[in-house]
């Protein structure tokens, strides 16, 4: 697993990645990053992912996704997610929180309204994949939770077979969200 933390506050970019091949893992796996995670001693600053594309195999047991298995962000921070492809892959998980783009989400900026903690995520696509598990399965995400942030999901899609026993979506599997979250093509 990847685990990345930026005490400066600044912006973790990651652009411009393609991965192809088999990937396997237990828990928190993913063909771009296994588990990214940025917390109460590094709270601030943004992740910023631009034209990832992946046609991996990916395979493990909880929070298994086509670019990331597992992100966890606490505090305030701002998403530039722009074009992360997901394309032609089978991503197959024992357990729980398999999605296209990522198995599992989770954001919590800790502050009071208005939020300052904004995601913009753009053309995520997920086109002719196979995702299965056993909870929270969907063509995007698996389970997206969103304490108190706003997230904005435009321009995306979801195609192919994506199968569990519950909580399964074409776009999302399980979405614990807030009033200002927006889901719009």
């Amino acid at each position: 697993p990847v685990s990345v933390g930026d005490p400066t506050g600044k912006t973790f970019k990651s652009h411009n990645i393609k991965v192809s091949g088999i990937i396997r893992g237990n828990d928190n796996v993913g063909a771009v990053m296994g588990r990214l995670t940025r917390g109460p001693s590094n709270p601030v600053g943004n992740l910023d992912f631009y034209n990832i594309k992946s046609s991996a195999t990916v395979e493990g047991n909880n929070n298994v996704g086509g670019l990331f298995g597992m992100i966890s962000v606490t505090g305030d921070s701002v998403f530039y997610w722009d074009y992360l492809v997901s394309e032609n892959q089978r991503i197959f998980a024992n357990g729980n929180n398999v999605g296209g783009i990522a198995g599992f989400v989770f954001t919590d900026a800790q502050n009071p309204w208005p939020p300052t903690d904004i995601k913009n995520l753009d053309y995520l696509a997920a086109n002719n994949v196979e995702i299965s598990g056993q909870s929270n399965i969907g063509g995007i995400f698996g389970y997206l939770y969103d304490m108190d942030g706003i997230v904005n999901i435009r321009q995306s899609y979801a195609g192919g077979n994506v199968t569990g026993n519950e909580n399964v979506g074409g776009f999302i599997g399980y979405y614990i969200l807030n009033v200002s979250d927006r889901i719009a093509n």
